[in-house]
């Protein structure tokens, strides 16, 4: 089945800023496609996961709404924001979604990309819907909000330019205009009604889409050698935590393994974390997280990066024990890019990922 995804409204005001833009960008090449009216208090799950009526969750919904100072707190359109968003709910692994007016650059584009449930399952029964309950800054792209989400298969993303001189960029184009019609948040695609829409979005995927959920699609995104699935849901989560972590030691008064920060950068897409300083100049730090047996993943814009500053770039791994993160062990490493160019496996979605098993890597400390 399709689902048509929009993130914004097409009005200035309802609009993401560009920071914000990026940041869902960045979020959705980590395998999380992100909705709105999602602040503290607003899940559709309770506190055992179970999803929540519309009588349940209204309250709770203008109660956080109250909270946050949110206008059109009506009992309406309270309604009406369940029945577009417990539509997430119902998406199943193999579902398509298909993104308007989103890409690396901008919003000239649209993405396509195949769900997922969570914890990386293909189960036809599993779910796809997830919540963010993690603490955020204030500085925070999306503030408190955006905290519903779906997972999708970061190799299957395909994001087309609405590039009128190729043929991709014509359906593309075309896409977009026949999604006029379907203007709600998130909208389950008619193969009876939208025929045309359908048979478009086949073109861009490359094959035959079922009419019903819970059967796995045709691939959507570029083709490449997989050697393994993508980072899954717990790989994502335990990179963010050690993101958090390396923030935590870097603030402290000694800083962190001689560094000292300068920037927090992970909002910025350059290919690295966290602006730092040490004794020698300036460094450009990368933070990842991994389990005993896990793997480290560079996207192709880090490894890059890597290439082009050599001595002035550092990685900085945290081994997840099992212990909460301020226990964490940390290696760190000078100038990676040849260790992991020759240990790590290149693979290719949207953008190219690097794959490296940890293990093999020679840490500096």
């Amino acid at each position: 089945m399709i689902y048509t995804f929009r993130l914004e409204d097409s009005v200035p005001k309802g609009r993401l800023s560009d920071e914000g833009r990026k940041f869902v960008w960045h979020e959705i090449l980590r395998g999380r496609l992100r909705q709105g009216w999602g602040a503290p208090g607003m899940s559709l799950f309770d506190g055992t996961r179970r999803t929540l009526s519309i009588d349940e969750w209204v309250p709770r919904f203008l109660s956080s709404a109250k909270r946050l100072g949110w206008k059109g707190r009506t009992q309406r359109r309270a309604r009406l924001r369940y029945r577009l968003l417990s539509r997430m709910t119902e998406i199943r692994p193999g579902d398509v979604m298909l993104i308007p007016n989103i890409s690396a650059a901008g919003r000239d584009g649209i993405a396509l990309a195949t769900a997922i449930g969570r914890n990386g399952s293909s189960e036809s029964s599993a779910s796809c819907y997830d919540w963010d309950g993690s603490s955020r800054r204030n500085s925070h792209p999306l503030e408190n909000d955006r905290r519903h989400f779906v997972t999708i298969d970061p190799f299957t993303i395909k994001e087309v330019s609405y590039q009128p001189l190729t043929v991709e960029g014509k359906l593309a184009a075309r896409i977009r205009g026949e999604m006029r019609a379907l203007r709600a948040c998130i909208l389950p695609v008619s193969n009876s009604r939208h025929r045309r829409l359908v048979r478009d979005a086949e073109a861009l995927c490359g094959g035959k889409i079922p009419k019903t959920s819970g059967v796995r699609k045709a691939k959507v995104g570029t083709s490449g050698a997989r050697g393994g699935h993508p980072p899954t849901r717990e790989q994502i989560a335990r990179g963010l935590q050690a993101e958090d972590e390396m923030l935590r030691r870097l603030q402290r008064p000694a800083g962190f393994d001689g560094l000292t920060l300068v920037a927090d950068r992970r909002n910025s897409n350059c290919g690295y974390d966290f602006l730092c300083e040490d004794s020698a100049g300036t460094v450009e730090v990368e933070v990842k997280g991994f389990a005993p047996d896990g793997q480290l993943f560079l996207t192709e814009n880090e490894f890059q990066r890597a290439r082009s500053n050599k001595k002035a770039y550092r990685l900085v791994g945290f081994l997840d024990n099992g212990d909460a993160p301020p226990k964490w062990l940390a290696r760190s490493l000078k100038g990676p890019f040849f260790q992991l160019h020759g240990l790590g496996a290149y693979e290719t979605q949207t953008v190219t990922r690097l794959r490296v098993d940890p293990s093999l890597v020679k840490w500096d400390c």
